[in-house]
């Protein structure tokens, strides 16, 4: 009996296994008949593919991966996450089966069944019907070329988000296509398209800086870019700021100052916004400079806006230092030393000792908390120019998802911050300022 009940339980799995691979051939032959719609927006295309062809098809499907270079290895655990984010991406991005005909299909069923059925019908095997697919694979426009430079435009995003500057490390990449024979391929005949991007970590400058007879390291920022008027030409560029958006009326506006930062400003900038991803770090350091909004304090001091999922979040302490940024440190936009945390000092009296045993220092315990919810502390806030982070805490309490990384699930704070702020700013007879944020509230 017991083998009889191991032998059925087998049959199960293998029944399991042959449903799934039918629903999933069906899924592709979908996508195949979808594409053969676009290639001349009818669905009579696809019957004129002999069924050996649709086979071949499916046997050929594309795929995508992201692989260590020769050179510096990455971690396989990076590689599989930056594979999953372009899969994800190529999903939400279309392209023109025949350029100019308006008809699209996503990169990556293009990827899945296109390449697929452009390789076999390069081929020189004939079948009936099939100069009526010559606009797509025998055309002065090649559509592969064109499907690989549409992916390329979006790998240097993902570099650059994983970037990490606490190890001073940019991801450089190039891009191939393979054919390889998939595991079980009974032939050598039998083979898959594949699209590589491959990975290499670089490692960015650093340059010593005389601040005050003191030498501060400083680590330069690049960024990669793709400009599709240069020929679809893509690389590394410094990131540096015209000098024009620290000193308007300048004689010399377009005069261009290369960007470092030193890696105290990067640990701050982990340690008040608790982002557990150097990556994320790097990413919005580039938006702040790459579109500056910046505060001049001195003739060679300023702050600059920064931004994270669109939200101002704090200021990055620049200097000017040999005709060079140099990004000193992070401030949180409660901190003394910004706008908004100097009159939130000046309503309410609150020091940077204050701020920092209320824990309102840093931005995981404002998102948490209740100062969105409380009227009196959501005035004060308010009149500081707390706005984007009264809407951050908002989206928090709406489970955003661009801010789960911030939710700690501790609903006795989100409950208490703000009968805390009011406990530790109680009028007395020397606090008559405080009295009349109350009594306007």
């Amino acid at each position: 009996m017991a083998k009889s009940r191991k032998k059925s339980k087998g049959n199960t799995v293998s029944a399991k296994q042959k449903l799934h691979y039918a629903q999933y051939r069906n899924e592709v032959m979908d996508k195949l008949r979808f594409l053969c719609t676009m290639i001349d927006g009818s669905a009579s295309l696809f019957h004129l593919l002999p069924e050996g062809n649709r086979e071949g098809i499916f046997q050929m499907r594309g795929t995508l991966r992201v692989i260590s270079g020769e050179g510096k290895k990455i971690q396989r655990r990076l590689a599989e996450v930056m594979e999953k984010g372009l899969k994800d991406k190529m999903r939400e991005v279309n392209i023109e089966v025949i350029k100019g005909s308006g008809r699209t299909i996503s990169l990556y069923d293009f990827m899945l069944v296109g390449m697929p059925l452009y390789l076999m019908l390069r081929q020189e095997n004939y079948f009936k019907g099939k100069a009526l697919f010559e606009p797509f694979y025998n055309s002065d426009d090649d559509v592969r070329a064109r499907f690989i430079g549409e992916v390329e435009k979006h790998v240097p995003l993902y570099c650059e988000f994983y970037s990490d500057l606490k190890r001073n490390v940019l991801y450089d990449y190039w891009m191939d296509t393979k054919r390889y024979i998939p595991v079980g391929g009974e032939t050598i005949s039998v083979f898959r398209f594949c699209l590589q991007v491959i990975i290499e970590p670089f490692k960015l400058a650093v340059k010593s800086f005389k601040i005050q007879n003191e030498t501060h390291l400083g680590t330069e920022l690049c960024r990669f870019y793709y400009d599709m008027r240069q020929n679809d030409t893509s690389g590394l560029a410094e990131i540096s700021v015209a000098l024009k958006d620290i000193e308007p009326g300048t004689r010399f506006p377009d005069l261009r100052m290369r960007v470092y930062i030193q890696q105290h400003a990067v640990e701050r900038l982990m340690e008040r916004t608790y982002c557990p991803f150097p990556n994320w770090i790097f990413t919005y350091l580039v938006r702040a400079m790459l579109d500056p909004k910046v505060i001049r304090l001195s003739e060679d001091r300023f702050l600059f806006e920064y931004h994270m999922v669109d939200i101002k979040i704090g200021y990055l302490a620049v200097q000017k230092v040999e005709g060079e940024l140099l990004i000193r440190t992070f401030l949180f936009i409660t901190n003394n030393g910004t706008p908004e945390g100097r009159k939130l000092e000046e309503l309410t009296g609150l020091q940077k000792e204050d701020k920092k045993y209320l824990s309102i220092d840093n931005l995981r315990t404002l998102a948490n908390s209740d100062i969105e919810q409380n009227e009196t502390i959501h005035d004060i806030f308010l009149k500081a120019g707390f706005a984007p982070i009264l809407e951050l805490c908002k989206r928090v309490r709406e489970n955003d998802k661009n801010f789960r990384w911030l939710m700690d699930g501790k609903s006795e704070q989100k409950a208490s911050l703000s009968q805390l702020i009011i406990e530790y700013l109680k009028p007395d007879a020397d606090n008559d300022e405080f009295v009349e944020i109350e009594d306007l509230s």
